[in-house]
């Protein structure tokens, strides 16, 4: 059984597998090494993309839509470019705390993911709870999605289970009845 079951891999090391040499020189640039799920995941599937990609979780939720690696693929794929929260809001190192996070994916939405490089938990950032004060220095709030990358990953869901899970059943129906309504359009034009 897979370790990210009831979820699955697609795609694995989209764009080559990363060697543990740079692994390792990645970790030395960013001052910290990975937590061993999370580095376990890059050494072996590295910015791979998942079966199920939808998340909620306490006020976060969206869909995965860039989960980054290691490689020389694009740059709006690559951990090397996008790991760093201070450079994503050009906050240095004002933020308490902002150094102890890597930013590993990012949202349809545009929110990145990020994991706690201690503990391994995985977190949502809306930009929006970033406040940056020149006297009192940034504070971010970060919201709680999973306690490991692992579960992260196996907790992630279809669609169909997001909308069910953030959905009231009517909200569901009147949404399938939607799509319905718009396939049979898109038929008609054609």
């Amino acid at each position: 059984m897979s370790r990210f079951a009831p979820n699955s891999i697609e795609k694995p090391n989209p764009f080559g597998r990363v060697a543990e040499d740079d692994l390792m020189r990645f970790e030395y640039e960013i001052g910290a090494d990975l937590p061993s799920q999370y580095r376990e995941y890059l050494l072996q599937y590295n910015g791979a993309e998942f079966a199920k990609a939808s998340f909620h979780a306490d006020g976060a939720g969206a869909n995965l839509h860039h989960v980054y690696g290691l490689h020389d693929g694009p740059q709006y794929f690559s951990l090397r470019d996008r790991w760093d929260l201070a450079k994503w809001y050009d906050i240095g190192d004002r933020a308490a705390g902002v150094s102890d996070f890597l930013v590993f994916a990012s949202c349809g939405t545009g929110e990145p993911l990020l994991l706690h490089l201690k503990t391994g938990a995985v977190y949502s950032l809306d930009p929006d709870a970033i406040q940056d004060d020149p006297e009192r220095g940034a504070r971010f709030e970060p919201v709680l999605v999973a306690d490991s990358f692992d579960a992260f990953i196996q907790d992630l869901m279809s669609d169909e289970e997001y909308c069910a899970a953030t959905m009231t059943p009517e909200e569901v129906e009147a949404f399938k009845r939607q799509l319905a309504e718009l396939g049979r359009r898109a038929e008609n034009e054609q």
